[in-house]
């Protein structure tokens, strides 16, 4: 068992506990500066990530900390906390239950466990030295080809971001048994993990607190992940990604738009 993962389950419930208990009152709802309406940030995010903060700098004042709302903390560390202390804001915001928390651990730039929690059903996701489990239960990857497989992605709606991701979406959705948008990048990389989705999908460029703990997650359950050009996924570069039960992987990166030399 890794030293460090008391430390992070107990984390990620408190802060489920406060999401629990705020979600469907009403909220102070306001728009991140850089992204306008399409990025929402609210009383509980900050909430949530200031228990994270609280803690992580109390027990480890010499890490570095990188958050969605308050990026970093002692930068240049070689021991890194990468929190997305609410994801699905939008989904919470508006009283749609999908969303959680989530914290991985990276050392010397490898990510080496993390967790995911979806307080509204009390499913803990996490890593350890032998696999991913769900509630203390290991799990792995579905087994099911293209055709059977629920495919899920990140619906951007900006007119520079959206033709890129149609066109790929009118190619992939024919081959599939039907492609969603759930609107919590790290519940979707869980479920892939635990074999409720075939793939998760992800056209644009993310956040390393996006996928940091659920890329983990999905190898460690026995699937694959990578870019579109079928490189390992690059927290620093952060690259439109595919995340799989490994089966249906080289057909969906055949469909993906490949970089021009």
């Amino acid at each position: 068992m890794h030293q460090h993962r008391k430390d992070i389950i107990n984390l990620v419930r408190q802060v489920g506990k406060i999401q629990k208990k705020a979600f469907g009152s009403p909220l102070n709802v306001q728009t991140k500066k850089n992204d306008g309406w399409l990025d929402l940030v609210t009383e509980i995010d900050h909430q949530s990530e200031k228990i994270y903060f609280d803690y992580l700098k109390r027990h480890f004042p010499d890490h570095t900390i990188l958050s969605e709302e308050s990026l970093a903390h002692n930068v240049g560390r070689a021991t890194r906390w990468i929190i997305d202390p609410l994801d699905g804001t939008i989904n919470y915001a508006h009283g749609l239950p999908f969303f959680g928390t989530s914290i991985a651990l990276e050392e010397n730039n490898q990510v080496t466990m993390g967790a995911i929690y979806d307080p509204l059903r009390d499913e803990l996701f996490y890593t350890d030295d032998t696999g991913a489990y769900l509630n203390d239960q290991k799990i792995k990857v579905n087994d099911q080809p293209l055709a059977h497989s629920i495919i899920a992605t990140e619906i951007i709606p900006r007119q520079d971001k959206l033709p890129k991701l149609l066109a790929y979406l009118n190619q992939l959705s024919p081959r599939a048994r039907t492609v969603k948008s759930l609107g919590a990048m790290v519940l979707e990389m869980a479920y892939v993990a635990c074999g409720r989705l075939s793939a998760f999908v992800v056209a644009d460029t993310y956040f390393p607190w996006d996928i940091a703990v659920g890329q983990l997650l999905v190898t460690k359950a026995g699937g694959r992940c990578t870019d579109w050009q079928g490189q390992a996924v690059n927290l620093k570069t952060c690259q439109p990604l595919i995340a799989s039960n490994g089966i249906c992987h080289d057909e969906i990166l055949k469909l993906a738009p490949k970089k021009s030399n």
